[in-house]
C-alpha cells in the first residue's frame, strides 16, 4: 500500500528576493536526485541503527537510533555569504519526527544556523523560539525560507508562517558552512522520503578576467589530485608535479604523485622523457650543484604510539583506523648536477609541537648565498600556529632556524609565500589562522636584512588563501591565490609599488564555479611566458566534486 504522507518543499533565499538569477531556469549549483544514494558533492554520514536508500525513486533516511552518533545525516558545503544569502530547495515527504532534528533542514552560512524540524502537524525554527501548525502529513506543501545576515523568514503556499527577524543568530557550530538534510540529532528519531533537494548561493557581483583559457592538467574520478607545483624549465618547456592521493587527505598520501610537462605554454600535457629530472630551478647554484631544506612533514605512526608521541610534546593527528601521524624535525642536503648527494643532515630545531612546509612558493634564493624556506607550525601542541624561516648564508651548505612572525592575540599564521623585491626587500604573505577579526585575510611582513629580522605582519586587505607571489616582466608583483567563499575559485591581485602595497580592490577573477563538498581548493603558482602570458595552476573542485588539477592561460588586463 503506497505511504500516504506529506510532501514538502523548502526554498532558501536572500531578503527581498523573489526569485534568485538563474532559479526560474533550473540553474541550481549542485543538485541531488533522490533516485541515487548521495555522492559528489553530499557527503552522507549514516550511523548505527539508521538506513538510507532509495525506495520509490527518493532517498529514505529512517534513524531509529537514540544513542551518540546514531544519527543520518546528508550535507553539502555551500559557502554561503550572510550578507548575500542562498537558496536550497529539498521536497521531502515527512513520515515522522519523535523530537527535534529528527527530520529536518539545516542551514548555516559560517556564522549563523538555523534547524528547522520538519513534524506530521508542524514547523519547529529550533534555538529561535519560533513554531507554526502546518498540515504536513496530509497535502503537498511548499514552504519557503528567506535569509539574510540576521533575518529569516517561512512561507507556506506563499503565505507567511515565520518571522524571523533579528532571530538567525545562533553561532555557526565551529563555523560550519553547509546545508543539509535528515535526522541530525542523535536522542530524536524520524523517517522522511527525498526526492529532490538542490542549492543555488547568492555570490557577490564579480567579472571574470577577458579571454582566460582553462585547461585540465589532470581529472580522474577517484583520484583526489592535489598540491600542484609548477616549474618553468630552462628551455621554456613547463613541467608540474602534484599528489595523486586515493583518499581526501592533506596527511595520508597513498597514491603518490604524477609529472607533466608542456611545450605549448600549458595548451596541452604529456608525460615527460623518460631521462628529464624536474626539479626547482631556483635550488641551483652557481657551482651546478642544489641547495634544498625541508621540514620532514608527516610520519606515520601505528596508533598504538599516541601516547608515547604526546608525552614527547608532539601533535598526533590520526590518519586512519590504526595509524597516526606526526611532524617533527628538518633537513637539508646538496646533491651535484647528476642528483647525487654530496651532503646533507638535521637541522638543529627548539623544541616543537609540530612543523609543516608550503612547497615551492616558500623557498627563495636571495643572492649572495643566502636562501629561505618559509615554515609553520606549533611550539605546543594545539597552540597558535606561527612562522619561521630556515635560513643558510652559505648556499646551503648549512641552515639555521630563525624567527619570522609570531601569533597575534587569536591569530596565527601558517603557510607563507616569499619573494625578492627590485628594492632588495624580502616579502612574506602569510595564510592567516581562523579568527573573527582577521580569518582569511593575508598578512604581510618583510625584512631588510636577507632574512635576519623581520617586521611585525600586518593585514594586506587580500581575503584568500593560500597565495604565491611573482615578479612579473613589467615590475609589478603578482599575488595569485585561492578563493574560498562564494564564488569560489581563484584570483589574484598585483603590487605596483615593489610589495608596500596591493590593489586588493581591483581583483583578478580565474575562476569562479568551484563547489562541490568542500571548499579544498587553489594553493596557485603561477609563471610567466616571454610572451607575457601568464600560466597559473591550481586544483580544483567544481560540481561533480572531482578534485582535479588545472591551469589557466591568461594576460593582465590593459589599464
Amino acid at each position: 500500500m503506497a505511504l500516504q504522507v506529506a510532501v514538502l518543499t523548502l526554498v532558501l533565499v536572500a531578503f527581498g528576493s523573489a526569485c534568485l538569477a538563474g532559479e526560474a531556469k533550473g540553474e541550481w549549483t549542485v543538485e541531488f536526485d533522490g533516485a541515487a544514494l548521495p555522492s559528489g558533492a553530499w557527503h552522507a554520514s549514516p550511523g548505527q541503527n539508521t538506513e538510507m536508500k532509495v525506495e520509490d525513486g527518493a532517498l529514505r533516511i529512517l534513524d531509529r537510533g537514540t544513542e551518540r552518533t546514531q544519527l543520518c545525516f546528508v550535507s553539502t558545503g555551500w559557502q554561503c555569504e550572510p550578507r548575500y544569502g542562498a537558496v536550497v530547495e529539498a521536497r521531502v515527504k515527512v513520515l515522522a519526527c519523535s523530537g527535534r532534528a529528527g527530520m529536518c533542514l539545516l542551514v548555516a552560512d559560517g556564522v549563523h544556523e538555523q534547524c528547522f524540524t520538519l513534524y506530521p502537524d508542524r514547523i519547529v525554527a529550533e534555538d529561535a523560539d519560533l513554531e507554526a501548525k502546518a498540515d504536513l502529513a496530509k497535502d503537498f506543501r511548499v514552504v519557503r525560507v528567506e535569509i539574510k545576515e540576521t533575518d529569516f523568514k517561512l512561507r507556506v503556499d506563499g503565505a507567511a508562517l515565520l518571522n524571523g527577524a533579528g532571530k538567525f543568530v545562533k553561532k555557526a557550530h565551529e563555523g560550519r558552512n553547509v546545508c543539509g538534510f535528515g535526522s541530525i540529532s542523535s536522542p530524536s528519531t524520524g523517517d522522511g522520503l527525498w526526492d529532490f533537494v538542490r542549492y543555488k548561493a547568492v555570490a557577490e557581483p564579480f567579472q571574470l578576467v577577458p579571454g582566460a583559457e582553462h585547461i585540465v592538467v589532470f581529472k580522474q574520478e577517484g583520484i583526489y589530485a592535489c598540491f600542484p607545483t609548477l616549474y618553468q624549465m630552462p628551455d621554456s618547456m613547463l613541467a608540474i608535479s602534484f599528489g595523486t592521493r586515493v583518499t581526501r587527505s592533506h596527511i595520508d598520501s597513498r597514491g603518490g604523485s604524477k609529472q607533466l610537462v608542456s611545450r605549448d605554454g600549458g595548451k596541452t600535457w604529456t608525460d615527460p622523457p623518460a631521462d628529464l629530472v624536474i626539479h626547482n630551478p631556483d635550488t641551483r647554484r652557481a657551482d651546478g650543484k642544489f641547495a634544498e631544506a625541508w621540514p620532514t612533514g608527516w610520519r606515520e605512526a601505528p596508533a598504538a604510539e599516541r601516547e608515547k608521541l604526546e608525552a614527547r610534546g608532539l601533535e598526533v593527528r590520526p590518519v586512519r583506523e590504526g595509524i597516526v601521524a606526526y611532524c617533527e624535525g628538518a633537513h637539508f642536503r646538496v646533491r651535484d648536477a647528476q642528483r647525487h648527494e654530496v651532503a646533507k643532515g638535521a637541522i638543529q630545531l627548539p623544541p616543537l609541537a609540530l612543523l609543516m612546509g608550503f612547497g615551492r612558493p616558500s623557498y627563495l634564493n636571495a643572492g649572495n648565498g643566502i636562501r629561505l624556506v618559509a615554515v609553520y607550525g606549533y611550539a605546543t601542541p594545539r597552540g597558535v600556529r606561527q612562522t619561521w624561516c630556515l635560513r643558510t648564508e652559505n648556499d646551503g651548505d648549512s641552515w639555521d632556524f630563525v624567527p619570522m612572525a609570531s601569533a597575534l592575540p587569536n591569530t596565527g599564521f601558517n603557510e607563507t609565500a616569499l619573494l625578492k623585491t627590485t628594492r632588495g626587500a624580502i616579502i612574506a604573505l602569510m595564510r592567516t589562522e581562523p579568527s573573527k577579526e582577521h580569518n582569511g585575510f593575508l598578512f604581510q611582513c618583510e625584512s631588510v636584512d636577507g632574512g635576519r629580522t623581520w617586521s611585525a605582519p600586518v593585514n594586506t586587505g587580500i581575503w584568500g588563501y593560500p597565495c604565491h607571489l611573482l615578479q612579473l616582466q613589467s615590475g609589478q608583483i603578482l599575488c595569485a591565490y585561492g578563493y574560498r567563499r562564494r564564488p569560489m575559485g581563484v584570483r589574484a591581485v598585483v603590487s605596483r609599488d615593489e610589495g608596500k602595497t596591493w590593489d586588493a580592490k581591483n581583483t583578478f577573477v580565474l575562476r569562479a564555479d568551484g563547489a562541490g563538498n568542500s571548499s579544498d581548493l587553489g594553493y596557485p603558482q603561477s609563471v610567466q611566458l616571454p610572451d607575457r602570458t601568464i600560466v597559473t595552476a591550481y586544483y580544483m573542485n567544481c560540481k561533480d566534486n572531482i578534485t582535479h588539477v588545472a591551469v589557466t592561460r591568461w594576460r593582465l588586463p590593459a589599464p
